[in-house]
């Protein structure tokens, strides 16, 4: 029984309940030897948790989970689960495969809703850390999320069925502008003589007519940049001046929310190294060890985010190919007129010695250089690059989708109701989850 009270507390299951564990064909294995078990197996291993809520058969109600677990991660199982209360994300993968391995065996290739639920209940009973706050369904979203048939279960199951019936994914998905105000305004028309005014004004002489310019033009202009390429040729102002893109964005969308990356990136640069640590085994970056310290959290965010390229392959973008659309390195010997890539994204430049030692930092969108402060800090500049896709109706790149949709939707909360891929609402589980263990 010594076992038996220890997965209890492991796994947080009411110490009142009956647990039994089963092999992958169904037949039962004594609790106290499970652990002597995992031992004996090579390769993958497969074992149901049953867990019997009360003890008359009455009122029993049974749930289930699949630990699916290769041989190294076996043996040291309840050993890391009872460290971090959750799984790497190598573990996450072995476990959702075997779960959904082990539903199609039991349910068939297309389960039913209330079978889906029932497993992704087990695991959240079995990991609390994937439990999903004020959730709308006891927290199961990560694994299942029934209103819209989402989730890590539904989209392996999703994979598996496609490729056994060989069905073409269907066309490409055409390209979103940014949402511009759809109400109907027959003068929301940029004039000739504004235009102008952008063109030719010196920003730092008449920084307050350019700025009660921009608020008289804010919808006038936000019709007119969605249907323009190059926004920086007809707007050079935002060259010269780079607060006034925090100024725009601020006008778009709230001082509460053009605050949000300052007011909050501090606490979860003080997590994501932990989080990448228990998801990876390690920090990982590969040879972007050597950036500065202030690069680096953003950077180990960008590693637990990766974004997954368009077509049919669905593989993952290699982790610097993302840093490369993300940022840059210049010597100081490098001549300025150099630093502009011709690329429509928005790249942040870095100059200094080394990858160590910034001096400054400049924006490059288009060919063009947007000058930052020299005293800014990256979290500041970082402020100004995301806002610039709002500012200049950028849609973000396929290499940091992922990574720039975390800020938009739990930093900046620019489009609340928009609903994230399952991995931005893991991610920002592990952070709040994170939170909670430093307020203790």
């Amino acid at each position: 029984m010594r076992n038996s009270r220890r997965m209890k507390q492991l796994y947080q299951i009411n110490p009142d309940c009956a647990i039994t564990l089963r092999d992958r064909d169904g037949a039962e294995i004594f609790v106290d030897y499970f652990q002597e078990i995992l031992y004996q197996y090579k390769g993958c291993s497969c074992f149901l948790l049953e867990i019997n809520e009360n003890s008359t058969k009455e009122q029993s109600s049974q749930s289930s989970v699949v630990l699916s677990l290769n041989h190294e991660i076996s043996l040291a199982f309840l050993r890391n689960t009872k460290k971090s209360n959750t799984l790497s994300d190598s573990s996450r993968r072995s476990l959702v495969r075997e779960s959904t391995n082990f539903l199609r065996q039991h349910c068939g290739n297309h389960p039913k809703r209330g079978e889906k639920i029932a497993l992704a209940e087990s695991i959240i009973c079995i990991f609390p850390a994937f439990k999903i706050a004020n959730s709308k369904f006891g927290g199961i979203d990560l694994f299942y999320n029934p209103e819209n048939n989402s989730g890590y279960l539904a989209a392996k199951l999703k994979t598996i069925n496609t490729k056994l019936t060989k069905l073409d994914s269907g066309g490409k998905k055409k390209r979103k502008l940014s949402e511009v105000d759809k109400e109907s305004d027959d003068e929301a028309v940029i004039s000739v003589e504004d235009l102008h005014f952008f063109q030719n004004c010196i920003v730092a002489d008449e920084l307050q007519l350019v700025q009660q310019k921009l608020q008289e033009t804010l919808k006038a202009r936000q019709k007119f940049i969605a249907t323009e390429s190059n926004v920086l040729e007809h707007f050079p102002i935002f060259l010269y001046d780079s607060s006034l893109i925090d100024f725009d964005f601020n006008l778009r969308n709230g001082e509460a929310i053009s605050n949000s990356l300052l007011e909050n990136w501090e606490k979860y640069e003080s997590c994501v190294e932990k989080i990448l640590i228990d998801a990876a085994g390690g920090p990982s970056l590969g040879n972007c060890t050597d950036w500065a310290t202030e690069v680096l959290p953003y950077l180990m965010l960008l590693k637990l985010l990766p974004s997954t390229a368009s077509g049919r392959a669905q593989k993952k973008v290699n982790f610097q190919k993302s840093v490369d659309s993300f940022l840059s390195f210049e010597n100081l010997n490098t001549p300025i007129a150099e630093y502009a890539a011709e690329t429509s994204q928005p790249t942040i430049v870095a100059v200094g010695q080394d990858r160590a030692t910034i001096c400054q930092y400049f924006i490059t969108i288009n060919g063009k250089k947007v000058n930052v402060p020299i005293n800014y800090k990256f979290s500041q500049v970082f402020d100004l690059y995301f806002k610039a896709f709002y500012v200049f109706n950028i849609q973000f790149d396929v290499t940091l989708a992922n990574f720039l949709g975390f800020f938009d939707k739990f930093i900046y909360k620019i489009n609340d109701n928009k609903k994230p891929s399952t991995r931005l609402l893991e991610v920002q589980s592990k952070f709040e989850n994170k939170f909670k263990e430093l307020m203790k």
